[in-house]
């Protein structure tokens, strides 16, 4: 049975002394911390590149701070048996909390309920207490029921593409193993990097790099089946090109720790490549479901079912009653696993902003003591003219601020910056409740409390698609601006819309979505635009002329560092001129 320790002990010479001892004890241990002085010590963003890997024990380091998203990839490489130390100190400190807002903030309901569950979960660490190694058993001799179904499936399967997603521990490697075998040889596989395939160390591999495949696929593919591991660590654009390598695809992935839940990858997979079968794994078979580490790390991820005792209808909770919100544990635990279910972008980090993060706003609709609609908003601007301008130019990119600093810094509009806006970050209604007007509801409830409290304009951003695109255009808002990157988790191109709440920014949207049609205009031909939204571009296109918004950006690109993407659309009509 795993177990999770605390070590509670400041000085590093002690804690080295300790871990000395454990290495001694477990070859394979792995110690995770901010602190280049202790023993072993390897920077805490190591825990991504874990994944993949069976392990007899990890040490982390949380005296600044529990770092939520790095402890759960560490501890899922945790096999039956092994040990989990946190190196612990309470304090009220916590540099963690720099990643999820613009500076180091108090963290008060994190704190009192993760120490709730360490108190219930976890175990003083003796110094003299001895790890009992273990032995990481091959599992591909003995694949139980579900596995043998999963495998069978595999082998009838004659072309197209299949997807293998499951939870970490269901043994996907062990019957991946047993599949290759089967092949004789006859595939390729392929993943982010050669430590992604740890799992199969007892197995012969035809392993060729995805850049390497790129470029030199005919020597390789078609072969009868291209394999791709670790299928979330790569972008979608990767995924989308090599796909077509061969007749015969299978992705293999966790779904757990990578952008966040895996929601992105199974839904936004199939938008861009057709999945003809898809197969996954449900019965942990590495470590028992109630082992103390396990049922801390159901606990601390909000994955234990709650009930929330409130009336049916419309909350919304603001700067004047977040705190309501945000020590309501089980409100915020429901509303977490309501967007897990929901919506792509749900990641670990999440938890914590929801529990700590000021300047934000919720607004939830609850039918039968249940979540039906979530709404997500962030304050965004009211910053300074001289960080406008310097985000502007290139020079500057502050946390934060999604939307009006892309706008500064890829567009022509720093002074978005200095306005007061909010940000819808997610917004999702169940499936079994949509098309009957929930969503436009909420933003309803949203742009009234905008108008109250004075703020200029909304703003969204998301990856495009002519659905949202014509959902986003009914509710009110207008298209201003495409990224010019397609996104790692969705493969998609970022569109931002605006809505205009104060009567300035009405005036001003005229101008802004004008310019924008005569970006669109050219953007159709630009070469990072992928070619599948060209229709959405064309549908938006006027021929625009020259004018002082060009000049002012060239000028940026021209004598500061304004990037060449963002500046396109104003070299294609300057061009015009001096032909």
């Amino acid at each position: 049975m795993r177990k999770l320790f605390l070590l509670s002990e400041t000085n590093t010479e002690i804690i080295n002394q300790a871990l000395i001892q454990i290495h001694h004890q477990c070859a394979d241990l792995v110690v995770l911390s901010p602190d280049s002085t202790l023993f072993l010590a390897k920077p805490l963003h190591h825990a991504k590149g874990l994944l993949g890997h069976t392990l007899n024990c990890v040490v982390l380091d949380c005296r600044l701070g529990f770092p939520l998203d790095y402890f759960l990839c560490a501890a899922n490489t945790i096999q039956t048996d092994g040990t989990f130390i946190l190196i612990w100190q309470q304090n009220n400190h916590d540099e963690q909390s720099s990643r999820f807002h613009t500076e180091t903030i108090p963290t008060p309901n994190f704190q009192n309920y993760l120490a709730k569950g360490l108190q219930k979960f976890s175990e003083l660490w003796d110094i003299a207490q001895y790890i009992a190694p273990t032995v990481i058993q091959n599992q591909h001799n003995h694949l139980n029921h579900e596995q043998i179904t999963v495998l069978s499936s595999l082998q009838k399967q004659q072309k197209g593409i299949t997807t293998l997603f499951a939870p970490r521990g269901t043994g996907k490697s062990f019957v991946v193993a047993e599949f290759i075998r089967s092949l004789n040889n006859d595939c390729v596989i392929t993943a982010p990097n050669q430590t992604a395939l740890q799992s199969y160390h007892n197995i012969k591999l035809n392993f060729k790099a995805p850049d390497y495949l790129f470029l030199n696929h005919n020597d390789f593919l078609p072969q009868k089946w291209l394999i791709i591991e670790e299928a979330a660590q790569m972008p979608i654009v990767h995924l989308e090109k090599l796909s077509k390598l061969a007749e015969n695809i299978l992705l293999v992935s966790s779904i757990e720790n990578y952008e966040g839940t895996g929601k992105g990858l199974e839904r936004k997979l199939q938008d861009i490549i057709t999945i003809d079968l898809a197969l996954t794994l449900n019965k942990r078979q590495r470590f028992e479901l109630q082992d103390p580490l396990a049922q801390f790390c159901e606990y601390i991820s909000f994955q234990n079912y709650v009930e929330i005792n409130i009336q049916d209808g419309i909350y919304l909770y603001s700067h004047k009653n977040l705190h309501k919100f945000q020590s309501n544990y089980a409100l915020v635990q429901a509303f977490y696993q309501f967007m897990n279910q929901h919506h792509y972008q749900t990641n670990a980090q999440d938890i914590r902003r929801l529990l700590d993060s000021p300047n934000q706003i919720f607004i939830i609709h609850i039918h039968n003591q249940q979540i039906i609609g979530g709404l997500w908003a962030i304050l965004e601007g009211e910053l300074s003219e001289d960080l406008a301008q310097e985000v502007f130019r290139g020079y500057r990119r502050p946390k934060g601020n999604l939307v009006v600093q892309t706008l500064a810094a890829h567009s022509y509009y720093p002074e978005l910056m200095i306005l007061k806006s909010l940000r819808i970050s997610r917004i999702a209604v169940d499936h079994n409740h949509r098309t009957q007007g929930i969503a436009k509801h909420m933003l309803e409830e949203l742009k009234k409390y905008a108008q109250d409290h004075h703020y200029d304009f909304l703003s969204t951003s998301f990856g495009l698609t002519e659905p949202l695109l014509k959902f986003w255009e009914q509710c009110g808002f207008t298209w201003i601006h495409l990224g010019s990157h397609r996104d790692k988790t969705t493969g998609l191109h970022a569109a931002i819309l605006l809505q205009p709440i104060s009567k300035a920014m009405m005036k001003k949207m005229s101008m802004i979505q004008k310019k924008w049609q005569n970006d669109a205009f050219q953007l159709v031909n630009a070469p990072f635009v992928h070619t599948t939204i060209h229709y959405l571009l064309e549908k938006q296109s006027i021929k625009g002329n020259f004018d002082h918004l060009d000049e002012t950006i060239l000028h940026a690109n021209l004598y500061h560092k304004k990037p060449v993407e963002a500046v396109f659309s104003a070299l294609e009509r300057q061009k015009r001129i001096d032909d």
